[in-house]
């Protein structure tokens, strides 16, 4: 029988819970001490690194399910890893491509809604539409305002953010 062993550790703002040894009916009570120390700790992840854990039966692996179903209903995962430090960099890889995937979703919203407002005044003005675009580059540095919300207001209201419409 190998010694159990368990510890926390905090790894660029997260929750790592480092095992090992065997986790069995004896090892339970410690491992879900562990456990419940750990869910109530901030932060969207608990990693559990089990890569010295040498033994795990069933009971060990329901109290990792019934963490990870009590960190579901905040909003919250565990996440299992070999090594911690592996786990990390995905988890951050894949909050990063959350966030990119966001900004992407944001950037095709704005085109969409700053073409709406070129074709608008180049319809009612009679311009090119690099002379649309400089209209609405204008009005935004002169109201210091996104461009993506004077172009917003004018496919809202037909007007410009200063008020006036176009011709």
């Amino acid at each position: 029988m190998s010694t159990w062993n368990v510890h926390v550790a905090e790894v660029d703002g997260d929750v790592v819970l480092y095992v090992g040894g065997e986790l069995d009916m004896a090892t339970w009570p410690a491992m879900e001490e562990a456990l419940t120390a750990v869910c109530s700790c901030p932060g969207e992840v608990v990693v559990v690194d089990v890569s010295c854990l040498t033994f795990m039966d069933c009971g060990g692996l329901g109290l990792l399910v019934v963490a990870d179903e009590r960190l579901k209903a905040e909003g919250r995962r565990v996440v299992l890893a070999a090594h911690a430090s592996v786990a990390m960099r995905a988890i951050r890889e894949r909050e990063g491509l959350e966030l990119l995937g966001e900004q992407l979703n944001e950037a095709l919203s704005s085109r969409d809604v700053i073409g709406q407002a070129k074709g608008i005044l180049m319809e009612r003005l009679h311009v090119t539409p690099e002379d649309a675009f400089d209209i609405l580059r204008t009005s935004s540095q002169q109201l210091n305002l996104k461009l993506r919300e004077i172009a917003e207001r004018l496919t809202e209201t037909g007007e410009l953010v200063d008020g006036t419409a176009p011709d």
